[in-house]
């Protein structure tokens, strides 16, 4: 990882996201964010962040001021070319999780919002909705929750109400789940459970199926507990991520790669990893950022 300075804007926002991977630039300059202090709320930005506007995100008018989400927005996907942003909420646990979308292709400061569909099945109050993704020609979202047993669940949730493409056992317990990203043939997150060994599990989405494989940070490592912190990255070959040490509660920089094998903690980095997702791939922002929590450095990862 290598280490550069930027230039100050000078702006100090009235607006901070909910965690570092809630808010989105569109090409234009336009951004995007779930508010920190409400995140069923969001803003839009045409000057950078000095002023923000709240974006009437519920079109059915179902929300106390007939323009927030019902529910915590969780997670979602950028699609640039489209200029379109996906969402999925829930109240993490909840009931269920809504699937939405925001259309700016028409108007960044007055976007289009569709509702696209509910899920159903699971007991109340035991879904945990932990993130959304196009891979390939599928838009997909990824559940922790009880539907006869305790499941992690891969859904369809393009159209109309999500429907179960494949399923994983999970513990009871449950210690948390990363963001996941893109690697060269699929989708991989992070899953913990918290049991006698603190199991960490890599998943791959491949297609529309899951698979899964036992890491060997468990029992001495877990997912810190911000979400802003749980993010992964790829240099083309490995997988970054952030992991605390179980012993001395410090942040440490571990690497994988993408079927699971050469696990490696690489030494101590409070850094909070971008999402690839979110990065537009221009010259001189083509490769992901992390970004120090404590030293306040900007860091690039670089491919080896």
């Amino acid at each position: 990882m290598k280490t550069s300075r930027y230039k100050a804007l000078d702006i100090t926002s009235t607006k901070k996201p909910q965690n570092i991977h809630l808010w989105w630039e569109t090409v234009a300059g336009g951004l995007y964010l779930v508010d920190s202090t409400d995140n069923t709320k969001i803003y839009y930005s045409s000057d950078k962040g000095e002023n923000w506007v709240q974006i009437d995100v519920d079109p059915s008018n179902s929300s106390g001021d007939n323009k927030s989400r019902d529910h915590k927005i969780q997670s979602a996907w950028h699609d640039w070319d489209n200029k379109i942003i996906w969402f999925v909420d829930g109240d993490n646990p909840g009931d269920d999780f809504d699937v939405w979308k925001l259309d700016y292709s028409g108007s960044e400061s007055s976007p289009s919002v569709t509702e696209v569909g509910t899920s159903s099945g699971a007991t109340a109050n035991t879904v945990f909705v932990f993130d959304i993704f196009i891979f390939g020609a599928n838009i997909l979202a990824i559940s922790k929750e009880f539907q006869g047993s305790h499941k992690i669940i891969l859904w369809d949730v393009a159209a109309g109400a999500p429907s179960i493409l494949d399923t994983n056992p999970t513990n009871a317990t449950f210690g948390g789940m990363t963001y996941g990203l893109e690697a060269s043939s699929s989708f991989i997150f992070y899953h913990q459970e918290v049991d006698a060994a603190d199991t960490m599990w890599q998943f791959q989405v491949i297609g529309t199926s899951l698979s899964s494989h036992v890491g060997v940070f468990g029992g001495l490592y877990k997912l810190p507990s911000s979400r802003t912190l749980q993010g992964v990255a790829f240099d083309g070959t490995k997988l970054f991520f952030i992991l605390e040490k179980i012993s001395d509660g410090l942040n440490y920089l571990v690497t994988t790669i993408e079927n699971g094998s050469e696990d490696i903690v690489r030494g101590r980095y409070d850094v909070a990893l971008m999402l690839d997702r979110n990065n537009n791939t221009t010259s001189p922002t083509e490769l992901e950022k992390g970004f120090g929590i404590s030293d306040k450095k900007i860091y690039e990862i670089k491919p080896a």
